[in-house]
């Protein structure tokens, strides 16, 4: 994500999913706010979203951001699946 980029609020199709985003470069200045509760990507370091909750990105660093995204099932929907 370049610097200066801004996502609008928004919000995933549906809550059966979680995404792990691990910090690969992270500037400072680059946060996330999810449900109101802001935070901050660390380089190493893996951040859980559940899309479902509204959500929007705000860029104001000086280098590129990036991450890693793995999508995974959401824990409480798990066990319904495998029965």
């Amino acid at each position: 994500m370049p610097p200066g980029t801004r996502l609008r609020p928004h919000c995933g199709q549906s809550n059966l999913r979680l995404f792990m985003q691990m910090g690969i470069f992270v500037p400072d200045g680059v946060k996330i706010s999810v449900g109101g509760i802001e935070k901050s990507w660390k380089k190493g370091k893996v951040l859980i979203l559940d899309d479902s909750f509204v959500h929007g990105v705000k860029h104001d660093g000086k280098a590129l951001r990036v991450t890693m995204n793995i999508p995974v099932w959401h824990p409480h929907f798990m066990h319904r699946m495998y029965r």
